[in-house]
This record gives C-alpha cells, structure tokens and sequence, in this order.
C-alpha cells in the first residue's frame, strides 16, 4: 500500500464529504421549506400567502441551516482533542498498563508490537467492558491522538494471531488518514440527525394544542396549530437526510475496509489470523454488534459491523462478513458452526511454537533475548528508497523487529514505562551523558536544583541500568512512555519540557539523539497541551518547499558527513526530491536546530506527494553512501514524524539466534 496515496485520497474525499455536507444541507433546507409552506397552508387556508408568510420559511431555512451546521461544528468540536473522547462515548475504560488480567496484557503487548513497528506513537488501549460482541477500533485525528478501543468479546475471544490480525487493521485506518475522515463523518450525521430529533420533540410537546389568531374583522378565533404537522415533516425530512447521510457514510466506509484488511495482511503476512477473527464473529451469537447507544453514531469506526448486519445492506458501512473471509481464505464455505468459539488457554493465544514469549512474562533484569548493543557510530547498510517506501507500509518483518526490541528490554526498566512518573525519570535518564562524566555531573546538578537529590539519585540509578541498552532501544523505550506522559496535567507538561531543555543544554550543544527526542516528544504530545498546531496541507507546489528543504538539507548535510562529501550528500539529497536544481549549502550557521523546526513545520503544510519526495530527498542526503548509523535512523525518523509520516525503526539488522 502506498501511505502518500492514501493520504492523497483521504484528503480529497475530505473535500468530497464538504461539497455533500452542503448539498445535502441546502436540500434538507428547501425540503424543510416546503413542510413549513405545507403546514401553513393547511392550516391556514385560503389566508396563506407566500408574500405574507415569507419571512417564515425564510426564517425555517435559516434555522434549520443553522441547525445542522451547528449541530456539525459542535461535535467536531467536541472530538477535537482527538479519540479519546469517542472511547468514552462509547462506555471505553483506559486500559491499565498494570493489569494481571492476561487477555488485557496481550492485547497491551499486541498494540506497543503494532506501533513499534509501525512507526507510530504506541495510543492509549481503552477496553469496552459492557460490549460481548467481537469489534474494535482506532479513533483520532491523527497518530499522535489515537487510541485504540477493543470490546471485552475481543479480548477474551480471540487469540494472539486473530488479535493481531484485528490490530493491524485498526492500525491501517491510523496511518491511510482514515481516523480524520470518519470523525467528520461523525459531525456530519449529528448535524443531519438533529433536523429529526427537533421535528420530533416538536410534533411531540405540541400535539393536541390550537392556537388562537384575529381575523380581520378583529374577532379572536381558535385555529389548529401548524406546530405538530411541521414536526412531523420535520421529522420524516430529517430521516430523509439521515438516509443519504448513512448512504455516504457507507460509501465512503466499505471501501476503506477492504483496503484495510488488505493491509492488515500485508502487515502480519498472517491472512488466517484476520479470517479467524471474522470467523468468530460469524459463529458468535452477538458477532460484532455494539450496544451503545452512541452506537449508530459511530458505527463506521468499528473493525465489525457494530449494527449487526451480516450480509449485504445498502446503508451497511461495512462488506458483507462471509465476502471478508472469503478474500482472506478462499477456502471457506460460510459454514459458522463449525468455527470454535473456545477463549485462548494461555497469555498468548496461539502463538506459533518456537517463538519467544513476551518480555513482560517472567523476564528479569539481564535475562532473556537481549539483543547485543549496537556502537552508536556503527554504520550498516542503507537503502533511501526502502525507507521511504516502508512509511505508513510496515512489513511482518517490522514486526518481528519491533517484537525484538521489546524482548530486548529488561522487565524492571519496562515496567517504568507503565507509570507517569517513573516514565518522566526514564526520559530524563536517557538524557544523561554517557560519556562524559563533568557533563553528567552538571546535569544532576541541575536535576538536584530541581527536585530532590532523592529523585536525582532515582534518575541516575535508571541511567546506570540502561547503559547495557544499546542505542536502537533507547528511542523506542520513550515511545512506549507516551500514554503515560500524555495524561500529565498541563503543569506538570510545562516543568517537563524546561527540564528536557536544562538537561540537553548543560553540555551547550545537542546531540542528534537529543533532538531526535525533543522532536518525538513535541508532535506526540505537543498538540494536547496547546504547545503546536499540525498545518494544514495548504502548499501544493514544490517552488513553495525549496527554500525550507535546502536549509533542512544542510543542516542534514553537514550533520553526517565532512568536507567534499558534505556538498556532495547535499546535492545527492537535493537531487533525489527532483524539484530542479539545488540552491547552494547552507553555512552551519544558518542551520541551527531552531531554523530546522521552523522549516519542518512550514513543510508539515505541504501536501503527501510533496512531503514524500522530500523525505526520499532527507534518507538520499543522510544515506548518500549507503550505510547509516543508528542515531543518524532516529534524526530520520524524527523528521518524518515531524511531517506526520510514521517510518519504521531504522535500526541494523539483527542475527537470528533461533536453534
């Protein structure tokens, strides 16, 4: 799958839900119009006129304009901080990273596995405790605000390939650009839903009344009240509009199934996983039905069809169930009772023999799989191209990569992820010089300056455990911390933030890993406390992008390499965008850390196709003699997220030591 593509076609069925929010408003408008006409006409007789009456229906389209448009900008503006409020709509309860409970921990497992690999920050898990049914969800605006929801049935029922399986394809929806799409959906069908709730709750408290009116000779006279006959149409209008509403919703929805359980296969290369899990909501009584309430709302979201439709429906946002599996084991007969609905006996699931359980099962410090350190320095081998390529597209590979790494991490140090405090040491931690002991001390300095020299002592007890770490780890252990970090109250954030900036200054310079972090940590968390703002894709042409891309070039230029092959990784790097020809390299002067913030974000603005030229451009630059090291992956990576593009770990490959 292509992630620039399908970033592309999200945003441009963005403007296709606009331009049918519009027309679907103004013919909700000029239906309402009509009813009001009608109704008074009824009523009134003979006395109606549309001079008289005009500034009525003038009146009812406005309101009913107004209606739906605020009805839509009002829940936009309430999912606005992203999934977490669609996780407790529907009744989510976040997930503790804590839990004994052994289908919540694999599921745990499962997800950081997924985002590791994919590229993304590891989202929240919330569990929908009061759902039997088999469904899941991803919901958010973009990576950085995702959470993941998984019902009880999902966690109890399925194995650890099914589960993965159900993962990845909530994960697809993360990086193709669906999650943004579907919560405007969801503004657009609260808006439309509104018209019928009004007309009822009309037709309703106004049934049975009459009102009274002078006629022209002065006498008051009873009359019949148009009210309740203009609720009801109301009503049947509204409905109307819901009906076209949910036939967009499934237009746009079913499709994008189909393409996520098709990248759910290219991600695991395990399709039996994904038919067993669509298998067993087949054979389930309650499948993959949602009891929400919110459940129509957000029906388009879930993983199964969440209203209970199995087989072909018009307004069903979901393919039919048996042609699911069917394109997944072509071997099925669509016969459900024969699928076995039994729970996973062990943690998990079924998981192919040979392979390693998770770390967070028995493992103890020193002990287990841990991958031999890596010299930061060491270059291995590195292909631009690939790289690129394996953005929003993560491979099987990926995840038996990322499933290493976190073999590779002691228990007790993962266990400092599970906690927001222990999760701010840990970052503060990986701070800390390695190499130099007068720096190291003027950090704890400033640490004891803060706090107390109790929680320094902590910090340093933390850095002495992680020097076995090799440095592919130590970027991935601040991605697993973001679930925790993101639930600090804004003034906790605040001093966070000014002790990263003491601690990477007190050496007066940065260091490739420490921007690498910075970067991480503010796109990933910046937006929930207000500290940034992703642009939007405004800039469409390459001529708007050189001047920031040269200067971001440069600075890469001259980061990772020396003399003539400074010029000449530049050139490469430029060249490789195919934007003509390159302005000249930049002075190292002209390319401090804060020039290349502020290019990185005025090309965060620019559109997929664009943001994936410059990033080919960025990888030939950095690997223009075809070898890397690994905190030059990570400068890499935090450019790429910086443009809201999640690349996989660029890490050297390990030896199997399998047998």
């Amino acid at each position: 799958m292509d992630f620039f593509a399908q970033q592309e076609s999200a945003r441009k069925q963005t403007i296709f839900l606009i331009v049918s929010l519009l027309v679907a408003t103004l013919s909700i408008v000029a239906a309402v119009c009509g009813v009001v006409a009608a109704g008074l006409a009824a009523t009134q007789g003979n006395s109606f006129s549309l001079a008289q009456d005009g500034g009525m229906l003038a009146l009812a389209g406005l309101g009913t304009a107004a209606l739906i448009g605020g009805g839509s900008l009002y829940r936009v503006a309430s999912l606005a901080s992203g999934g977490k409020p669609v996780a407790l709509m529907l009744g989510g309860r976040p997930l503790d990273p804590h839990t004994t409970d052994l289908g919540e921990r694999r599921a745990l497992n499962v997800v950081e596995e997924m985002a590791l690999a994919s590229g993304c920050p590891v989202p929240p898990v919330y569990v929908l405790d009061h759902e039997d049914g088999i469904n899941a969800f991803a919901a958010g605006h973009d990576s950085n605000n995702a959470v993941i929801g998984l019902t009880r049935g999902a966690i109890d029922r399925l194995s650890r390939d099914e589960l993965q399986g159900v993962l990845g394809h909530e994960f697809s929806h993360i990086l193709n650009g669906d999650m943004k799409l579907d919560l405007r959906l969801m503004g657009l069908l609260f808006g439309i839903l509104l018209i019928s709730m009004t007309g009822w709750t009309i037709f309703r408290t106004t049934s049975g009344s009459s009102i009274r009116v002078r006629d022209s000779d002065g006498k008051e006279r009873e009359r019949a009240n148009p009210l309740p006959l203009i609720g009801l149409g109301l009503y049947i209008v509204g409905y109307i509009g819901v009906f076209f509403a949910r036939f967009i919703k499934a237009a746009v929805s079913r499709q994008r199934e189909y393409l996520a359980d098709a990248s759910a296969v290219q991600f695991t290369r395990n399709p039996l996983g994904l038919a067993g899990a669509l298998k067993k909501i087949g054979a389930l009584n309650d499948g993959s039905q949602i009891r929400s309430a919110h459940a129509e709302e957000a029906s388009h979201l879930f993983f199964g069809d969440a209203l209970g439709f199995s087989s072909w429906n018009p307004l069903s946002t979901h393919p039919p169930l048996v042609e699911r599996i069917k394109r997944l084991d072509p071997s099925f007969d669509g016969d459900f009772s024969r699928v076995s609905l039994a729970s996973p006996q062990s943690p998990e699931g079924n998981t192919a023999p040979g392979l390693k359980l998770p770390r967070w099962i028995g493992a103890k410090m020193g002990e287990g799989g841990t991958p031999k350190p890596v010299s930061a320095s060491a270059r291995f081998a590195f292909d631009p191209a690939s790289s690129v390529a394996a953005i929003g597209n993560p491979s099987a590979g990926n995840i038996h990569r990322a499933t290493q790494l976190l073999e590779g991490i002691p228990e007790p140090i993962a266990a400092l992820t599970r906690d927001q405090d222990s999760a701010r040491a840990l970052v503060y931690a990986l701070l800390l010089d390695r190499d130099d002991p007068q720096v190291r001390a003027a950090q704890f300095e400033t640490m004891t300056s803060h706090w107390s020299a109790e929680q320094a002592e902590y910090v340093g007890q933390i850095a002495g455990q992680l020097d076995a770490l090799g440095p592919e780890v130590r970027l991935p252990l601040v991605e697993l911390t973001l679930p925790r970090l993101a639930r600090m109250s804004p003034a906790k954030f605040r001093s966070f933030v000014e002790t990263l900036r003491l601690l990477m200054e007190a050496d007066r310079r940065i260091t490739l890993f420490e921007y690498a972090l910075r970067r991480l940590l503010m796109r990933a968390l910046g937006p929930q406390f207000g500290w940034y703002q992703p642009p939007a894709a405004t800039r469409k042409n390459a001529s708007q992008l050189v001047e920031p891309a040269s200067l971001v070039l440069s600075a890469l230029a001259r980061l990772g390499a020396d003399g003539h092959l400074c010029e000449e990784a530049y050139q490469q790097g430029f060249a490789a965008t195919n934007w003509g020809t390159a302005p000249p390299l930049l002075a190292t002067s002209q390319t401090t850390l804060n020039e290349v913030d502020r290019a990185l974000n005025l090309i965060a603005g620019a559109i997929p196709p664009l943001k994936q030229q410059f990033l080919l451009g960025c990888a030939t630059c950095i690997g223009h003699d075809g070898t890397i090291t690994v905190e030059e992956g990570q400068l890499l990576r935090a450019v790429a997220d910086a443009l809201d593009c999640p690349m996989p770990p660029v890490i050297p490959p390990q030896p199997d030591t399998a047998g």
